[in-house]
């Protein structure tokens, strides 16, 4: 059985595909396979409401969640939840998220008592295959990387203005000095006053970069440094490692035109990019592929087009069956 791609797996945690989707997965995780894929798909469904999922945490923190969600559903619906000696198994993490959204309750106070409640933002999505610009209430801009999203709280623009991002979106902020702009990205949170910049934030890594003005970049409400126009973070974020580089900024933005630029990129990037770029799943056996570098471009081309030109460059062939995208070493007779 092939394994769901990784947007497909955290709308079914937040309980967003459709019921082909769901059987689907549920027949997937019976298997009890893949389980850092798994992990990591929970925790990003996670990210995306405004929580942390830690597995490792104690039992005894475990059943006061399971004990608070039952005291919470006593009231409210028919289904008991009871606590158990192990961590829930992925079909309950889908539940408890459920479960969550519907009482409004997301373990405020307990998982994460600095965290803001996920009611009262709004979600702004960046469609597949749509890189989507528009405008806060403030008049700033924000320009989304497909895949991306970005959570607007009800009373942005109040005594500040604070935003959260999951994934890549350039940013052009308009001017007010009584109102600094947050943005909140992984473990970091950026503040400007009024400049653009860029960040990209993925599982391992953030990115940022900054094409005007000066921005302050802070790790838990501690400021790391700041940075200058043409100044790149990447900050790792397992290890909490980070070196600012130099770069021309200017040319880290291209995809909000429609291009992608690649110069001897590991070609999981590039894959990363494409699924979100197309709203495709793509897949390979051979993980060693994945880390081939490349250098590739595009701009405005059908997805077949994309793979043809790609897969002569990183030397893989390729089999399309709907949304679902297989890479395999190419042989040496070509195929």
């Amino acid at each position: 059985m092939e394994r769901p791609g990784e947007e497909t797996m955290i709308r079914f945690f937040l309980g967003k595909c459709t019921r082909e989707e769901e059987q689907v997965i549920s027949a997937y995780l019976a298997l009890d396979r893949d389980k850092d894929y798994i992990e990591n798909c929970i925790r990003e469904a996670f990210y995306l409401q405004g929580e942390e999922f830690d597995p490792s945490r104690s039992q005894h923190q475990r059943d006061h969640i399971w004990s608070t969600l039952n005291s919470n559903t006593k009231e409210k619906t028919s289904i008991r939840i009871k606590p158990r000696r192990q961590w829930f198994s992925y079909a309950a993490a889908a539940a408890i998220l459920l479960l969550c959204a519907t009482m409004g309750l997301w373990f405020k106070g307990y998982w994460n008592k600095t965290a803001q409640s996920s009611v009262g933002w709004e979600k702004i999505y960046g469609p597949a295959g749509q890189v989507k610009t528009f405008l806060l209430k403030d008049s700033s801009k924000v320009t989304l990387f497909p895949g991306s999203a970005i959570d607007v709280p009800a009373d942005f623009n109040g005594s500040d203005r604070r935003i959260r991002l999951s994934g890549r979106a350039f940013f052009s902020i308009a001017h007010n000095r009584k109102k600094p702009f947050y943005v909140q990205a992984g473990t970091l949170t950026t503040k400007v006053l009024g400049t653009s910049f860029e960040i990209n934030t993925t599982k391992t890594q953030n990115t940022i970069t900054l094409h005007t003005g000066s921005i302050s970049i802070s790790h838990k409400d501690q400021e790391m440094l700041r940075l200058h126009p043409d100044q790149q973070l990447q900050y790792h974020q397992e290890s909490g490692k980070y070196k600012v580089a130099s770069v021309l900024a200017a040319g880290t933005i291209n995809w909000t035109r429609g291009e992608l630029d690649y110069d001897r990129a590991a070609l999981k990037e590039i894959v990363n990019d494409l699924e979100k770029w197309y709203g495709v799943n793509i897949h390979t056996d051979n993980p060693a592929l994945l880390e081939r570098k490349v250098v590739f471009s595009f701009k405005n081309q059908p997805l077949d087009r994309v793979l043809s030109l790609l897969s002569r460059s990183a030397g893989f062939s390729y089999q399309i069956k709907g949304k679902n995208i297989s890479l395999k070493e190419r042989s040496m007779n070509g195929n």
